[in-house]
């Protein structure tokens, strides 16, 4: 919410001001959202979903994972009515109106879901934002300033990286590259693969028990925290007549190098539509799993600048920008706007003459990760 013109971040009902994106039906119909779900995965592993932001807005024939029969939209839609109630309990007023952010990359189909699960969640009115742009809003970029700003948010479940355009009282999306794929959860699995090659098979443990999966995943999130601010971390197991494994910072970056390559290509990309000759004045780093001194290095490596300072916590940057979004359109805050944006494809086209003066212009839009052809539309222009 924005009170006095400044973001101020809402405890959920376990007082905690971030909520894991996890979801959890139960055999007798009752859902569990946030922390509870996650603590439940262990017991409930089929029927508990994370990360369900990576597939929103996707059909299912698109996707590996089996969510029964509920919509994507509809399990991000339980998160949303979570923090829809922790709001209306903080501030002790209905909520009906609320900024959402997506990530940059975000097809019109993945925003039109995101704004379906607004509703859902019992909002009337959903403003999308794209998530670089609220972390610039956040960090308190001077719209008035002209500068090009690199924004590279690695979240849990999605990454991209965004050049903006700031100036004149602007905020724009120059360019964008992102991985739907990839994501903080990624350098858990990491971890988890790390263990069960290295320890559990040696020690003829079932890695088959979903329940067994459900612990190493919280194991192994666990570790990689503790990663970013110390040089190893001890790992213990209660399983395999005890087990224990030592994890240092530099094996942890030996096993997830092939992640850093991952997370090159949408940097090179956001840099390549717009030309090498945009250098960017200012690097923000945004989402949770920036944190990790690996992520600042890489960061450095490729742009040859030193990230900015975190001076809003990476996990609540882009809510807070949302928020100060908001005020804008509430007229509470005198701001800068946000420049309109196209859906996050690359649109190719050529032409072919046909009869006359009329040409027949064809069109495809190709994802952004794999330049893989989604979909394809033709128009026919005449006197031109």
């Amino acid at each position: 919410l924005l009170e006095g013109g400044e973001p101020v971040p809402i405890p959920n009902q376990e007082g905690a001001l971030t909520t894991p994106s996890v979801v959890a039906f139960g055999a007798d119909g009752s859902v569990l959202v946030g922390a509870a779900a996650k603590r439940q995965a262990a017991l409930n592993p089929k029927n508990t979903f994370h990360s369900v932001k990576r597939l929103i807005g996707k059909e299912y024939e698109d996707v590996e994972q089996d969510v029964r029969q509920l919509a994507y939209g509809e399990v991000s839609g339980y998160v949303l009515a979570k923090l829809v109630a922790a709001a209306e309990e903080f501030s002790g007023r209905p909520v009906s109106k609320a900024v959402i952010s997506v990530p940059a990359y975000f097809t019109d189909a993945q925003r039109e879901a995101t704004v379906t699960a607004g509703r859902i969640a019992g909002l009337d009115t959903v403003r999308i934002i794209r998530e670089p742009v609220a972390a610039a809003l956040a960090y308190g970029l001077d719209a008035q300033e002209d500068q090009t700003v690199l924004v590279f948010d690695l979240g849990g479940g999605t990454f991209d990286v965004s050049l903006l355009e700031v100036g004149g009282g602007v905020i724009e999306v120059l360019s964008t590259g992102g991985d739907a794929s990839l994501g903080g959860d990624d350098w858990d699995a990491a971890i988890m693969q790390w263990l069960v090659d290295s320890h559990l098979k040696p020690a003829r443990v079932d890695v088959r028990d979903p329940r067994l999966v459900a612990n190493l995943r919280a194991v192994a999130e666990a570790a990689k925290i503790k990663l970013s601010s110390e040089e190893r971390v001890v790992v213990r197991m209660p399983v395999g007549g005890g087990i224990e494994a030592v994890l240092t910072r530099q094996m942890f970056e030996s096993l997830t190098i092939d992640l850093f390559r991952r997370a090159r290509l949408p940097l090179d990309q956001a840099c390549w539509q717009v030309g090498v000759l945009t250098v960017p004045a200012t690097v923000l780093l945004v989402g949770g799993a920036t944190r990790m001194p690996a992520i600042r290095r890489f960061v450095r490596n490729m742009t040859g600048l030193d990230p900015a300072e975190f001076v809003v916590d990476p996990d609540l940057a882009v809510a807070a920008g949302a928020a100060v979004q908001a005020g804008i359109y509430d007229g509470q805050v005198c701001g800068g706007g946000v420049g309109a944006c196209c859906p996050a494809c690359l649109v190719c086209c050529c032409s072919l003459p046909v009869l006359g003066q009329a040409a027949l212009i064809l069109l495809w839009a190709a994802n952004r990760l794999l330049w893989r052809v989604l979909g394809r539309g033709s128009a026919r222009l005449a006197g031109v």
